[in-house]
């Protein structure tokens, strides 16, 4: 985002205003209780999309059970999905 001079959504008042409208849309959408934002948003997810990539390369019948663990984890939970790939699977 520096390189670009852009800012996160929460920190620009009205982009967070209509982030707040999107997050309570998708809790709708996806049938779950309101969606919390991560106490890190906007969080490093670089490993998680490492470890799906390389699920995909190997095991692909296993990366969709992963993406949406990660984004349970993310969205409902508020967990960190930013460290290893084996923190990120065996911390529950």
């Amino acid at each position: 985002m520096a390189a670009t001079q852009n800012k996160p959504p929460a920190t620009v008042p009205a982009k967070g205003a209509h982030m707040l409208i999107d997050l309570k849309r998708n809790s709708k959408y996806f049938e779950v209780d309101d969606l919390k934002m991560p106490p890190s948003f906007p969080p490093n997810t670089l490993n998680a999309q490492r470890l799906l990539t390389s699920v995909n390369k190997h095991q692909p019948d296993k990366e969709r059970i992963l993406a949406l663990t990660l984004w349970n984890r993310t969205w409902l939970t508020s967990r960190d999905v930013s460290s290893n790939g084996k923190c990120i699977l065996f911390t529950a």
